[in-house]
């Protein structure tokens, strides 16, 4: 190619300064466009995997067991099966959670049934796994105050549930494929005794656990005011 070519082509795709602006502005719009697109894709794979439900689940994150935890939660395991008494505001939810953990090793596609006599309680037990466990929100429903969760969706694998919802309409949730995966967990299970809440323990299940600071039966209790309605 001679001088005079090469200078002429080099003319060709010279610039005037508005081109050279015009070309720098398009450059950073794809620049940022780019950019946000993704962190738009980051963020959805991060949603998408904490919606994952965890191989392994960790229910007490930062959270050591006192020595008398660690001796109940032994306990229970001889049997996988039993009372636990524990004095109010002991740590009975962590107490749980810590059998949970454990048992999931075993029992890897476990079920969870938590029943609670109050809406206040199925409020502080959702709040509890929700803060102290790997679970997404999507793996842990609700029964009774309204709610009418079930562990036929596929996220679910742990339901906490009230008191009375859980005598008329557990046993019916419980299909008999989730029975020999099921723990059911009665707190404050003195309150269970009473003739109409026998349905609950009619629920087919491989582990159970119950837990009170005073497990002798109370037939004649006052219900709370707070008890959910069927």
């Amino acid at each position: 190619m001679s001088d005079k070519n090469r200078k002429s082509l080099l003319k060709q795709w010279t610039l005037t300064p508005s081109e050279e602006l015009r070309l720098h502005i398009l450059e950073t719009k794809k620049y940022w466009l780019e950019k946000v697109k993704a962190q738009e894709k980051a963020k959805s794979e991060t949603k998408k995997e904490e919606k994952l439900l965890p191989i392994e689940w960790k229910m007490l994150k930062k959270i050591t067991l006192y020595p008398w935890q660690k001796e109940a939660v032994d306990a229970w395991f001889k049997d996988k099966r039993g009372t636990i008494k524990v004095v109010t505001g002991a740590g009975k939810t962590i107490l749980t959670l810590a059998i949970i953990e454990k048992l999931q090793r075993i029992e890897k596609d476990l079920r969870v049934a938590i029943i609670v006599p109050t809406i206040v309680l199925l409020n502080q037990w959702y709040e509890e796994i929700k803060e102290k466990s790997n679970l997404p929100k999507e793996a842990i429903g609700l029964l009774g105050a309204g709610h009418e969760d079930s562990f036929t969706e596929d996220q679910k694998r742990i339901l906490i549930c009230v008191l009375n919802s859980a005598a008329s309409k557990l046993p019916k949730v419980v299909e008999e494929k989730l029975s020999n995966k099921l723990l059911l967990v009665v707190d404050e299970c003195h309150r269970s005794g009473a003739p109409k809440m026998q349905q609950i323990f009619k629920v087919k299940r491989k582990y159970d656990l119950g837990l009170s600071a005073t497990p002798e039966r109370e037939d004649d209790e006052e219900e709370d005011e707070d008890i959910d309605g069927l």
